[in-house]
């Protein structure tokens, strides 16, 4: 029987995020050991991969119906041959539009393990799932979706094998006995990673088999059934019931194609316990041996068994979703004016596999499918490609629409979109308005006349939530009048089981001058649900302004957070997908308040954008569009949404207002761009702030100086001059140079000039004090930099940096980094790293990643913002400012270093927060190079290795050594220290050359520095006893001594001879022609007072060579005992433990191998030792 092959399928939650519908989650990867079992069976590659091979085909992912990219990490070529080989079989049966990446490391991982590999994410929901609510592979949702849906390139498998083992590398499924079959284990990891993976989870004989979401499964799972035909996701999640199921020995999977393929259900591997490594995601064990055509995916694998072939996976894979028929539609007429023209609509329709049936119907209904017409779709000639009309209405309506009626060859109805009628395509019919600027609020913008300028749609999903009128609920006064638009006039927003998204369309306007300064408004407030911690910060519900220029036809987002053209534009940027359908973009989240005397009150806010760069364009339109994500806490949809209200475009003279795309972090050189963003200029007058100008219209400039700089533009037009003065606009890092101390500015009593501050999210950093505890106070003067002053706890969901100057390191040595510090955080949630740089930021990385003394304070939680158990500051420093320091020594050579502190803070329990002051780098003081060094010794023996350190002063650039002809090395570069090995004996010189920082060189050479000497041994004479209990030692010829004494140096022992004292174990270190030898350890007794030395005798003695000796000694002692014989240098011939258990003790001794001469017998009792001298002769 083979020993389990996989260890652990972990199912800890990581965390998930939203786009639109879809839903991503991490699980952990597959882990697997070794087993030291063996077997000598070989299934061979499918016929398609070998009729590739045949061919001369190498790598088959070039010809096949998958593209699979591997990033491989550590491997070598041999090893990278055989993971290839293995990639190369299922590239070549499986089918994909989308690249699958793969990133494989061959890397150690530990005694016993042989990889891991897994999907890098699973997803739900997302455009094309055939199941709801359903968690897929990536690569495999991303088949189904015929795109990316993870970040291009990003991986969609991750693997880790352990270059250490002994893997059998070769291709030909013939591996030795013992070995292991590298190509086997990485098809079966691929496996798991393409979706052999259940996500079922067993404790305590609770079985779920839930995807880490109450009710949301994986497209595996759907499948799985119980012996008498039981789905498992029919019966109760989180329950004895399933866990007797997980642990039933009677799971199947019940996919149409696999059990046509093999002629019954594939049977899974549910033994009585449940072992996390191997339950539920494996085929049975029993059922597909070794050597069987299906055993790939069986949960044991042995030695010498080699499996190229997927088997009975390939169908249980089809089933899933690896044979997909696609049904593709472009909606073009989401937004139309057209109430003519009946609207023709195309469909694409085309299979992995064949056709049942191939006759697609157009579904479409105008009263929200209370009723519906079916419209057989013609085709085009192609046998692919369909096309139908839906009639005109004639009139501003709405049209819902979807396909049916495409059956593949396994029996499978499609539908376009995947989960109609639940979803469907829109045609919104309206009757956009148009209008001239200015557009004020008298003409329309106030919402109380011309209400019919304003339009709403159904973007996606099934519900409109705008709606105009008289407010009601939490948001229920109109900023001006009477009327606004509304997410809901009088209701929350109400609990969503499918995401959303609807639309406010404004009119069309015209923008054809070019010469005028345009500024679009409005206000708003928006309200989210609140519980004991706060409001939600994050959802479930956003607001985003978008664009047209061509009548609604096509949208771009308008502005991101903080956009220097707005003001009061967008709240809050995601890092991930969630609430917004666009990457990494940013929109109105968090509610609009104030908050006095700790009252919140709900406020409007004037949202500001100028859209002068839109000018030229005759059909322009705008859009709020209104995001609601489903799956998220229940409570956070008790919220009002979103108010708007008083929207105007108004058109002016141009003005000279101006951004830069560079306010935030800029270096020396950096170059640094400034845009006009008005209309109309015809000339432009910069001044930089550095006695530098430009008359360009969008200029770019270097700063050579660190510093904040106002800079102006005076613009000249037909109406006229006009000019705007931005004051500290630009903000240039400084560099400074090393030591850098309070004085220099470290203490941040101008702070500004020195250090910058970047605030991403929640609670940032601000220059001040504060006398909250936690954070109270500084380190010294009135100034740190402290997360809110004023506020008693930081914001959940908090990130924000501060940045150091940018320090020169040139010159070698070494250096120091320290701060002063005094916080209050979460334990092991919440905190700060530092993080540096040597590229001007485009990389940081963190300053050191373990717990040590004076730095890092604590082990992250695994599901924290910095990581899974990573070193962090947190804790408390019980309000009082600590110093922080680390040596950074590796930096030295650097000409461009620069440090950050990164704060963050998850979603959940809030504390006081940070200040943080003092900063220093200490380093090596500017001056003439005065290369200098030091050895740990200067007198060794051959074969020493001796260690060197610099000693160097002044500004060095380049260090140069040479040890002397004979060192190993004897060449060496860089401070050190440097560990030189001298095997001949002899003298060496030593040189060292520095480069100072102009290129000129000075060297210091120390003569015969070194003196390496021949190895020997010294060896001590033992004298005998003397009456006053001392004995003389005697050591061998050399030229000084030292004495020890049980491992320490004995003072002023510096003779030949010692005189031994007490009893202990001594020896003696000789130095001759600079070797310094030590003797081995000698037992010396010199005591022999005591009841035991009085009654001990050894007979006979003089003892006749190959006799037994004879001791006898009399004590109260009782127990065990200890007779040891030395000869009289030292050696120990005899040593033997017995049991005493009367008073008078007799035993005799085998001394009968000792050679002729004198011998010390000693006998320890307890606490009382004695001996005595025998002659044997």
């Amino acid at each position: 029987m083979k020993k389990t092959f996989t260890l652990a399928i972990c199912i800890i939650f990581l965390g998930f995020n939203a786009v639109n519908a879809q839903v991503f989650k991490k699980f952990d990867p597959v882990i697997c050991p070794v087993d030291h079992n063996s077997y000598d069976t070989f299934v061979p590659p499918p016929e398609k991969f070998q009729a590739l091979a045949a061919r001369g085909v190498t790598n088959q992912s070039t010809e096949s119906t998958a593209n699979i990219i591997v990033n491989y990490n550590g491997f070598s070529e041999e090893a990278k041959v055989a993971y290839q080989y293995a990639v190369d079989i299922w590239a070549s049966i499986l089918k994909s539009p989308v690249t699958i990446h793969v990133n494989a490391n061959y890397v150690p991982l530990g005694q016993g393990v042989l990889g891991s590999a897994g999907p890098s994410d699973f997803v739900r929901d997302f455009d094309g799932a055939p199941v709801q609510n359903t968690f897929y592979p990536i690569a495999l949702a991303e088949k189904i979706a015929g795109k990316d849906l993870n970040k291009p390139g990003n991986p969609d498998i991750n693997s880790n094998f352990n270059s250490d083992f002994n893997f059998y590398l070769g291709t030909d499924g013939n591996p030795p006995a013992g070995q292991y079959d590298f190509v086997s284990i990485v098809l079966h990891e691929l496996g798991h990673g393409l979706g052999f993976i259940g996500l079922a989870s067993y404790e305590n004989s609770q079985g779920s088999w839930s995807a880490g979401e109450t009710g949301k499964t994986s497209i595996y799972t759907e499948f799985v059934n119980l012996g008498d035909g039981t789905p498992i996701i029919d019966l109760p999640d989180n329950s004895e019931e399933t866990g007797d199921a997980l642990t039933s020995n009677n799971l199947f999977f019940n996919g149409p194609i696999s059990v046509n393929q093999l002629g019954e259900e594939p049977k899974l591997y549910t033994p009585s316990t449940w072992n996390g490594g191997s339950s539920y995601s494996h085929l049975d064990e029993n059922e597909y041996g070794p050597g069987n055509e299906n055993s790939l995916m069986s949960p044991q694998f042995g030695a010498g068994e080699a499996i190229h072939a997927p088997g009975i996976t390939y169908e249980l894979f089809a089933d899933m979703g690896w044979i997909h028929t696609y049904m593709q539609h472009q909606n073009g007429n989401q937004i139309t004016e057209n109430i003519n023209d009946d609207f023709v609509v195309d469909l694409s329709v085309f299979s992995d596999t064949t056709f049942n049936e191939k006759v697609p119907e157009l579904v479409y209904s105008l009263d929200d499918f209370q009723s519906s017409n079916n419209i057989v779709m013609t085709d085009t000639g192609n046998g692919k490609d369909f096309t139908a009309s839906i009639p005109n209405p004639g009139e501003t309506s709405t049209i819902k629409y979807y396909f049916q009626g495409v059956e593949d060859g396994t029996g499978r109805n499609y539908t376009a979109p995947a989960d109609a009628p639940n979803k469907f395509y829109t045609v919104n019919i309206v009757a956009l308005q148009d209008k001239s600027l200015p557009y004020t609020l008298a003409e329309g913008g106030d919402f109380e006349t011309n209400a019919s300028d304003w339009q709403s749609i159904i973007i996606n999903g099934n519900e409109n939530h705008w709606e105009y009128g008289q407010p009601g609920n939490v948001l229920n006064s109109a900023i001006s009048g009477n009327n606004v638009w509304k997410t809901k006039l009088s209701e929350d927003i109400g609990f969503a089981d499918l995401n959303s998204s609807s639309a406010l369309v404004s009119p069309t306007f015209d923008f054809s001058s070019e010469n005028e300064n345009i500024e679009l408004s409005f206000n708003f407030m928006m309200a989210n649900a609140t519980t004991t911690n706060g409001f939600f910060n994050q959802g479930p519900f956003g607001l985003q302004m978008e664009f047209s220029l061509d009548r609604g036809q096509t949208w771009e987002v308008l502005g991101t957070q903080d956009d220097p053209r707005a003001e009061n534009w967008y709240n809050f940027r995601e890092n991930s997908p969630s609430v917004f359908s666009i990457n990494d973009n940013s929109g109105w989240i968090e509610q609009t308040y104030e908050v006095n005397n700790g009252d919140t009150t709900l406020l409007p806010l004037n949202a500001k954008y100028n859209v002068s760069f839109l000018g030229g364009n005759q059909n322009v339109n705008f859009r709020l569009v209104f995001y609601v994500v489903q799956d998220f806490p229940e409570a956070g949809y008790e919220a009002d949404g979103v108010l708007v209200d008083d929207f105007e475009i108004l058109s002016s003279d141009p003005t000279a207002d101006f951004i830069s795309t560079s306010t935030a972090l800029n270096y020396t050189g950096d170059q640094i761009n400034f845009e006009y963003i008005s209309a109309g200029a015809t000339s432009y007058s910069w001044d930089f702030g550095d006695g530098n100008t430009s008359n360009q219209e969008n200029p770019s400039h270097s700063y050579a100086s660190g510093g904040v700089y106002d800079v102006s533009l005076t613009i000249t037009s037909d109406a006229g001059n006009a000019t705007v003065v931005k004051e500290n606009l630009i903000k240039i890092i400084p560099t400074r140079q090393v030591p850098y101390q309070l004085e220099d500015g470290g203490n941040l009593e101008q702070a500004e000039v020195d250090f910058s501050i970047q605030n991403v999210s929640g609670t940032g950093f601000v220059l001040g004090r504060s006398e909250i505890t936690g954070k109270a106070g500084t380190a010294s003067g009135d100034f740190a930099f402290v997360t809110a002053p004023d506020a008693e706890l930081y914001e959940n969901n908090s990130e924000a940096y501060i940045y150091t100057p940018e320090f020169d390191f040139k010159s070698l040595g070494d250096y120091q980094f320290s701060f002063e510090t005094n916080y209050q955080f979460e334990d092991n949630w919440d905190g700060f790293i530092v993080e540096y740089t040597v590229d001007r930021g485009e990389n940081w990385i963190k300053l050191k990643d373990e717990l040590e003394d004076n730095w890092y304070t604590q082990i992250s939680d695994p599901q924290s913002v910095f990581g899974n158990e990573v070193p962090i500051f947190s804790g408390n420093t019980e309000n009082e400012f600590v110093k922080k320091f680390t040596d950074v020594s590796f930096l030295a050579g650097a000409e461009r270093v620069s440090f950050r502190i990164k704060f963050l803070t998850d979603a959940a329990e809030v504390d006081a927060g940070m200040a943080i002051d003092n900063f220093e780098i200490l380093g090596p003081l500017a001056g003439p190079a005065i290369p200098d060094f030091s050895a740990e010794v200067e007198y060794a023996c051959e074969g020493a290795t001796i260690v060197f350190s610099n000693e160097s002063l002044g500004s060095i650039k380049d260090l140069q050594w040479d040890f002397g002809e004979g060192a190993e090395p004897q060449f060496a570069s860089g401070t050190g220290p440097h560990e030189i090995k001298f095997s001949t004996a002899g003298s060496y010189d030593v040189t060292l050359t520095a480069e100072d920082l102009n290129g000129a060189f000075v060297t210091e050479t120390k003569e015969e520095f070194i003196n390496i000497g021949l190895n020997h041994f010294p060896s001590i004479s033992i004298g005998e006893r003397s009456n006053d209990f001392t004995v003389l030692l005697t050591a061998s010829e050399g030229e000084s001594y030292q004495w020890f004494l049980n491992g320490d140096s004995i003072p002023d022992a510096t003779e030949q001879t010692y005189l031994a004292i007490e009893d202990g174990q001594y020896y003696v270190a000789v130095l001759v022609e600079n070797c310094v030898g030590f003797s081995n350890v000698d037992n010396i007794i010199t005591s022999n007072d005591s009841p035991l030395a009085r009654s001990f005798s050894a007979f006979p003695n003089p003892l006749n060579k190959n006799r037994a000796l004879n001791i006898s000694f009399e004590n109260e002692y009782l127990g065990d005992y200890n007779v040891e014989v030395y000869s009289l240098n030292g050696r120990r011939i005899f040593s033997e433990k017995f049991n005493k258990v009367s008073t008078q003790e007799v035993q005799e001794i085998d001394l009968k191998k000792a050679i002729e001469g004198l011998y010390l017998v000693r006998v320890t009792t307890g606490s009382q030792s004695t001996q005595i001298k025998v002659l044997i002769e």
